[in-house]
């Protein structure tokens, strides 16, 4: 946790340098010192250029500040550098999406063979997207 907070002050530092514009999304300190978990935003010119390498699991061993018996430690954090979308026009026809709902088959009660428990949305020129993740057919209202 200690490796963590001085990662994150070292890109807060970077950033500063970079003249880029940093703000804390999440931070959430440790009890005995350090950080156990944040994120930030970073923005900028060229920002994601200069750290869309950062991302990933950086490794350290060393002898932290708090071991009283000089023995080496080894401390890893993982790293995430997405970068921002930009936003995009999409227009999609009406008439170019087919919707098909399903029905569950076999046990499950009175109602498994009568209520539609699934939805497949079909782009006809390009694409299937499906999804089945609830199974309560007021949740599905939308259609």
């Amino acid at each position: 946790m200690l490796f963590t907070s001085e990662m994150f002050d070292m890109y807060q530092r970077y950033a500063a340098f970079k003249r880029w514009h940093f703000e804390t999304l999440e931070y959430f300190p440790s009890e005995i010192g350090g950080l156990r978990h944040a994120s930030a935003s970073i923005g900028g010119s060229e920002t994601y250029r200069h750290v869309k390498f950062e991302g990933g699991v950086h490794r350290i061993q060393r002898v932290p500040k708090t071991e009283k018996r000089v023995r080496i430690h080894t401390n890893a954090m993982t790293v995430a550098m997405l970068p921002q979308p930009t936003e995009i026009n999409l227009a999609i026809n009406p008439k170019d999406l087919r919707t098909d709902t399903k029905r569950a088959s076999g046990d499950g009660g009175q109602h498994v063979n009568t209520t539609d428990s699934a939805v497949r949305i079909v782009h006809l020129p390009k694409a299937v997207s499906e999804c089945q993740q609830e199974s309560s057919q007021l949740k599905k209202s939308w259609l």
